[in-house]
């Protein structure tokens, strides 16, 4: 049926198709052209776009400046400002050039720049933008200067108003160098200003891994000091929070000190590290005004920044013969300093710390240099021995003080205290110190004192109570051969007002007892407290002897600066000794009159009281005229008028005194007047 209707035959079908296809391909070919052709072109029109871009980037760099300043304001919450030219030369990477580039403080207090940049240069790679990275494989900064500012108020000037808006990812940067830097730091409330040089290393192997040399000067309260030393490469830094390296030595007056360990710069709560500190004089460090000059010192510790606090720890003091350890945390809240330590020593002069003047040593004359001031302060006849310096009670409001000590041995000028446990509050202005415990020459002493310098006028409260304490070690001179020594008990109670230790004096008010129980005394010392001659003669020809001592009670009372006796009796196997009279501490004068009856026979008895008065200056220690010139006068009657063997009649005393019942006496002031 080929060929035919209803048998058409495909052949004729089949051929035109197959010449369709064939008429085709060169169409498609066309097409391939046409798009390669456009591709091409589209590629060409790409890189002359980019090759214009590029050669017009030079051009565009100068308007490009306060779009970036804008970029970077916004970044870092700080004003930024690119005050000179900016350049950009192309290539792979880019190089760009900036000059006169300006930080501000952002903050709200205003105050200086931060940060000052003469030149800077850095080369940019093109392709990480396109991933939003930044990648910076070299960057040099010439002639920067940073200014760091704490004014009265505590206001700094690196201290942003706003957060940061920070990046996705920080800047990657390869190397940075730094050339003719500067660091400047300002703080009013410490009284600090400083200026350092700061350089790259130029020796180090990796550009990258150059550290920071610096060295400069500085003042701190009005006392200069250099400072230098090593720092880590600042791009240890862009990660915020990340510690920074320092290794620093500073000299002041003959004083050398040294930190090594990290900080956080703008951030101190990140300080980590050990220190050193080196001198010849303590009191110059401290700087108070109100110490000593002390032996030469060294200081190690541990010094870290927690919870808004400077930490002193492992603290390792040695000054003179004395040694100090322990831990100190030094704040500031509102406006006022806060000191919290804890110290120990296993012994302590205090004039090695400063807190008393060092003995010294006498010239070619045998004079001190000290007894020749005194000699100098005494020409006038009414100098006064009280210390009259005002204290300044503006001081002990400026700041508060907690401080433990514990101390197993600490000399004040010839006394020594052992076991020494004293714990001082100072707060807004009120000291006190409860307790101040020590044993002292097999005794224990136990005390609380309270000052007050909240108002203008000091006021003082002092209680005291002694027991045990060996007698013959506070005063020497009556000390026995045979070491039995009396000891003492007592109490004291004073309640003053003034600025000085003269005027704290002069308005005491208060009672004071005080109890020695048996033990042997030097027996001249007694006898002579009634000039016995004979007595004496025969002490010293024949050897002394020790005289037992039954009790003592000294008892008085203190109104307005003026102590008077109530009781002053001892009572010894040698003698009764009873004493009266005043001391003002106001006029500071001595008005005392001491009386002896022996309990033995003797010649030569002049029985004359012993009196004591004058000013302390010039205090003046003499027998009572009257009755001495009595016996002596009727001496030299019965001699010249009958034999001179009556002469020693009256002088001779059959030695009738009886015992003063000072036992009795005291065990009733003990009740009298409880601890």
């Amino acid at each position: 049926m080929n060929g035919r209707v209803g048998g058409l035959s495909l052949a004729p079908f089949q051929g035109e198709s197959h010449a369709q296809s064939l008429g085709q391909q060169p169409q498609r070919a066309g097409v391939g052209r046409r798009v390669l052709r456009v591709l091409v072109t589209l590629v060409v029109a790409l890189l002359v776009a980019a090759c214009v871009a590029v050669a017009a980037i030079p051009i565009l760099a100068d308007h490009l400046r306060e779009p970036l300043a804008s970029y970077f304001s916004d970044k870092l919450a700080r004003p930024v400002a690119i005050k000179g030219s900016l350049s950009i030369q192309p290539g792979l990477p880019l190089l760009i050039e900036a000059r006169d580039i300006v930080v501000g403080s952002g903050g709200e207090q205003g105050g200086a720049d931060l940060l000052h940049v003469a030149r800077l240069e850095l080369q940019l790679e093109l392709a990480p933008l396109l991933q939003r990275r930044i990648v910076i494989p070299r960057m040099r900064v010439f002639g920067p200067t940073l200014t760091l500012e704490k004014d009265a108020e505590g206001r700094v000037n690196w201290r942003r108003s706003k957060p940061p808006t920070q990046p996705p990812h920080p800047p990657e940067i390869g190397s940075l160098q730094i050339a003719d830097g500067r660091v400047i730091y300002r703080d009013a409330i410490l009284a600090v200003e400083a200026e350092l040089a700061v350089e790259s290393d130029a020796h180090a192997q990796a550009a990258m891994e150059s550290p920071l040399r610096f060295n400069g000067a500085g003042v701190v309260a009005k006392m200069p000091f250099r400072l230098e030393g090593e720092a880590a490469n600042p791009l240890s830094l862009i990660e915020p929070g990340t510690p920074y390296s320092v290794d620093a030595m500073a000299t002041a007056q003959n004083a050398t000190g040294s930190f090594s360990g990290t900080l956080v710069p703008l951030d101190w709560d990140a300080t980590d590290g050990r220190f050193v500190l080196n001198g010849n004089d303590l009191s110059k460090v401290v700087n108070s005004g109100s110490l000593h000059r002390t032996p030469s010192y060294h200081l190690t510790g541990h010094l870290a920044r927690k919870d808004n606090a400077w930490l002193f720890d492992e603290l390792r003091l040695k000054v003179g013969r004395s040694d100090l350890s322990g831990k100190v945390a030094l704040k500031r809240v509102e406006n006022r300093s806060s000191i919290v330590a804890d110290i120990r020593s296993e012994q302590l002069d205090l004039s090695d710390i400063g807190m008393l003047a060092r003995p010294r040593k006498p010239d070619a004359s045998g004079v001190t240099g000290s007894a020749r001031s005194d000699a100098r302060r005494t020409t006038s006849s009414d100098s006064k021995v009280l210390p009259a310096r005002p204290y300044n009670p503006k001081r002990l409001r400026r700041s508060d003080l907690d401080l433990q000590f514990q101390g197993k041995r600490v000399l004040v000028r010839k006394l020594a205290l052992e076991r020494v446990t004293a714990h001082v509050v100072l707060e807004r202005g009120q000291v006190r110190l409860n307790p101040l415990h020590f044993d002292l020459a097999g005794g224990r002493v136990s005390s609380r004192l309270v000052l007050d310098a909240r108002s203008e006028l000091m006021k003082s409260a002092l209680d005291i109570s002694v027991d045990g304490v060996q007698v013959m070690a506070l005063l020497p001179a009556l000390a026995s051969r045979d070491g039995r020594e009396g000891r003492m008990s007592g109490n004291a109670a004073l309640r003053s007002s003034g600025n000085s230790i003269a005027q704290t004096m002069a308005s005491a008010d208060g009672t004071v007892d005080l109890r020695v129980s048996e033990g042997h005394v030097n027996a001249l010392a007694l006898v002579l407290a009634d000039l016995d001659l004979g007595k004496a003669a025969e002490l010293v020809l024949f050897g002394d002897k020790q005289a037992q001592v039954n009790c003592m009670v000294a008892s008085a009372d203190v109104k307005d600066g003026t102590l008077v006796t109530n009781h002053l009796v001892v009572d010894s196997s040698e003698a009764n000794i009873v004493g009266a009279g005043r001391i003002d501490f106001r006029d500071e004068r001595y008005d005392l009159r001491v009386k002896a009856d022996a309990k033995h026979a003797s010649i030569a008895k002049l029985r004359g009281p012993v009196v004591i008065e004058g000013s302390f200056r010039h205090p003046k220690v003499h027998p009572e005229v009257a009755p001495i010139a009595g016996r002596a006068a009727a001496a030299v009657a019965l001699g010249v008028l009958v034999t001179p063997l009556a002469a020693l009649l009256p002088l001779i005393d059959l030695g009738k005194a009886k015992d003063s019942g000072c036992a009795a006496l005291a065990a009733e002031m003990a009740k009298s007047r409880p601890r």
